[in-house]
């Protein structure tokens, strides 16, 4: 997803532990829950734009990192947030858990497309090679 340049995503480098952006992702999904930790199963790329970001922003992201999430991905938008909260920056960096800036222009849609597209491909790519 990183390198999709139609997708424009912006990944915080201080965020990236190594082998970070190697770690499977199983599915896109889209919360504005406070704490969606308790409905994930594990290598998600989570899509927020922080519509319901809770004040205790180190416990969120400690629990995404818990409930073994990929990524998150942070969308910028003018009606919420137009710019990266730092506070989050921080906590991400601290947990090791990736952060990726979604541009305003970018869809979520179109995150979670690209995702689906992936993981088709690589379906289809692993069928052929044991066929």
């Amino acid at each position: 997803m990183v390198g999709n340049r139609e997708l424009a995503l912006d990944v915080v480098p201080e965020t990236l532990r190594p082998g970070a952006l190697d770690a499977p992702v199983r599915w896109a999904h889209v919360s504005e829950l406070q704490d969606p930790a308790p409905y994930l199963v594990g290598g998600e790329l989570i899509l927020t734009a922080g519509v319901n970001l809770p004040e205790r922003i180190d416990r969120y992201v400690r629990g995404l990192r818990d409930a073994g999430v990929t990524a998150l991905g942070f969308g910028l938008t003018p009606t919420v947030f137009e710019t990266l909260p730092e506070p989050l920056r921080r906590a991400c960096a601290r947990h090791g858990l990736p952060l990726l800036v979604v541009p305003t222009r970018t869809p979520f849609l179109a995150v979670n497309r690209a995702v689906s597209v992936a993981l088709t491909e690589a379906g289809q790519r692993e069928q052929r090679r044991i066929t």
